[in-house]
């Protein structure tokens, strides 16, 4: 199962003219758009969230169609259509009873008609909607209210009439990052997403309908699932194992005990694809942490996904998850590319400020995957 390319677009360059001044000055008009005006609903921090997932997979100057928007909105709030605990019902997200959240209310629907079991994760839901020809109408739903109003709200800075975050397009409707914007959202990804996650769960725990007795963190699990929720099946994760011959794809060490680690960590980027999963030993998962890989590592592991390309897809469609190594990778190639000399990443002997070396190995490194995977698994 592949997801469609968001690099699909009327590409007008792959570079981006990001620099130190204007990232700054892009980063605090990211936290003025996140802070303004009074929320009456998660519409506006969950395209937020939406964004900040799109900008780590979406080359420099590529447009975004309105309905990936839509359905990576229907990802984000598939978890949140569950009954919260021991309740009957989901948690309210809105505050007046004349708002609605689209992407909660189709995702819900989509649940109920489905009767598909609670604990499936949006990789196998997404595939179930498709083949009994669910989605598109869903995704209509969700993009027209997306179009409608959060859109707007959040493309520009309070009180500017120029485009800040993106601009917009109506003919196919899609947007396109603004550089300095978009590079802002991979660079400091990690740090957004947690501060607009805390007013989300914020806002969630304060709707009066809700009448929580629950602390913040139980809320936030529930909205937000932990990162356990997105790995693959124990059968799938010794399948993987199988395909790395019981070695790490990092360093080529022996995998004796072991922990599932995403390439490229969970808090920069939320991929579930499986390309992005390895096995790997635990003390190495400890070690590596959230940082990205130094060259040494890099060139290991882009190997083995090279090598094993074709094998990973037969397992992704055995067991209906998703596979999509050219977003994978270009995320990847995107994260190194926004890096800056003393950045910590992390090699088989431990973590280490990056060099300028570093960073260009890095990128000419994935440069040359991209390649390479493209001959076994052609672009869609």
């Amino acid at each position: 199962m592949e997801r469609r390319r968001l690099d699909s677009g009327h590409n007008r360059s792959a570079s981006s003219d990001f620099s130190t001044e204007a990232g700054a000055d892009a980063l605090g008009g990211i936290l003025s758009v996140i802070d303004h005006g009074g929320a009456q609903g998660t519409n506006k921090y969950g395209l937020l969230l939406v964004l900040i997932d799109l900008a780590q997979e979406t080359e420099f100057g590529a447009d975004i169609l309105l309905d990936d928007l839509a359905l990576r909105s229907l990802e984000l709030y598939w978890p949140m259509s569950l009954r919260f605990s021991d309740r009957g019902s989901r948690l309210q997200q809105i505050r007046s009873s004349n708002r609605s959240v689209a992407a909660l209310l189709v995702a819900e629907q989509l649940r109920n008609i489905s009767g598909l079991p609670s604990n499936v994760a949006w990789p196998q839901a997404e595939q179930h909607f498709r083949e009994h020809d669910l989605l598109d109408d869903a995704v209509r739903q969700v993009g027209y209210k997306l179009w409608r109003d959060p859109i707007a709200r959040v493309q520009r800075l309070p009180g500017s009439d120029n485009d800040f975050l993106f601009t917009t397009d109506t003919e196919p409707r899609s947007i396109r990052f603004r550089s300095p914007a978009q590079e802002a959202l991979v660079r400091h990804g990690p740090l957004l997403r947690e501060v607009i996650q805390h007013r989300f769960v914020s806002f969630v725990s304060a709707v009066p309908r809700n009448d929580l007795t629950y602390g913040a963190s139980s809320v936030h699990q529930y909205l937000f699932p932990a990162e356990s929720r997105s790995i693959p099946s124990r059968a799938v994760i010794d399948s993987i194992l199988d395909l790395q011959e019981g070695v790490s794809p990092y360093s080529g060490r022996r995998v004796k005990t072991w922990n599932v680690d995403h390439v490229v960590p969970w808090s920069r980027a939320q991929l579930s694809m499986i390309e992005n999963f390895v096995v790997i030993p635990s003390d190495e998962n400890l070690s590596k942490g959230h940082n990205l890989l130094a060259p040494e590592a890099l060139e290991h592991w882009v190997s083995w996904l090279a090598a094993n390309t074709a094998g990973l897809q037969e397992l992704a469609s055995t067991h209906r998850w998703l596979s999509d190594p050219h977003t994978q990778l270009l995320v990847l190639q995107l994260q190194h590319q926004a890096m800056r000399p003393g950045d910590i990443i992390w090699g088989p002997d431990g973590i280490r400020p990056a060099s300028y070396v570093d960073i260009a190995s890095a990128t000419t490194l994935i440069a040359r995957a991209i390649s390479r995977v493209a001959q076994v698994a052609p672009v869609a």
